[in-house]
């Protein structure tokens, strides 16, 4: 009995360390891809090569295809050729495990939907169409992915910058109204997403509710919100608050 137990204890504990290892490394590996990030919108000389590092450094397909997306964007936000690196995301590594969509990698992912929506409007600015059409072909071949608010946003972006369908308004008004309960979504991101949707109908020319209204200079006082609304063409309508991070 003693013996079974000892057994017991040991494969517990080399669970825990399992975990405590595991959490670490994506703790250390998501640091790493927000200075990435945050040195791309600085728009600092080494921007590039820290993305290039953090591709070659990560182990994770994951990990490798969101470096990607940030190295797809700093390619267009500098005017250099993207095609290559266009061609070399593949989404469903980000929120499938075994070609399955995974709830808790979709989870630990959600950030990456701030860069597919910063492309799409990026590309819209440079009317580069084919990474705006490429993108969403990519993503919607991703399996259960149309079930979360994430994606239907994704969606009704692509409509408005290519003024497709209704423009993608009905999507983003329900949103802002909170009509968004039929699908899944990330409670800890959906106050920065409900800022995408409202800066997107902004650029519809549609009516905002007050709130929205008066939160979109909050996020255009962001380095993400002030990047998005430019893309847009709609920054220098509103009135800009001190700089935040």
């Amino acid at each position: 009995m003693e013996y079974m137990f000892l057994i017991l204890l040991v494969l517990v504990l080399a669970y825990v360390l399992y975990r405590n290892f595991d959490l670490f490394s994506k703790f250390k590996n998501n640091k790493v891809y927000i200075e990435c990030y945050k040195k791309m919108l600085n728009k600092e000389d080494d921007a590039l090569q820290s993305i290039d590092e953090y591709i070659n450094n990560s182990k994770k397909e994951e990990s490798k295809n969101k470096g990607r997306i940030l190295r797809l964007y700093h390619l267009l936000d500098n005017n250099n050729d993207y095609i290559d690196s266009l061609n070399d995301i593949d989404i469903k590594p980000i929120f499938c495990k075994n070609d399955k969509f995974n709830k808790d990698q979709f989870k630990l992912n959600t950030d990456v939907f701030v860069w597919l929506y910063m492309l799409l409007a990026k590309a819209r600015s440079l009317s580069k169409f084919d990474i705006i059409n490429e993108l969403y072909v990519k993503l919607a071949s991703v399996p259960g992915i149309e079930e979360y608010v994430e994606y239907q946003l994704f969606k009704a972006i692509y409509n408005a910058v290519l003024e497709k369908e209704d423009g993608g308004v009905t999507f983003l008004t329900d949103m802002l109204e909170g009509k968004y309960t039929d699908y899944l979504y990330d409670k800890n991101m959906i106050g920065m997403f409900k800022r995408f949707a409202a800066s997107t109908l902004a650029y519809c020319g549609e009516p905002v509710d007050d709130y929205y209204q008066e939160d979109i200079p909050k996020f255009a006082a962001t380095t993400i919100g002030k990047t998005y609304l430019k893309d847009l063409g709609i920054y220098d309508k509103y009135v800009i608050q001190e700089e935040t991070e």
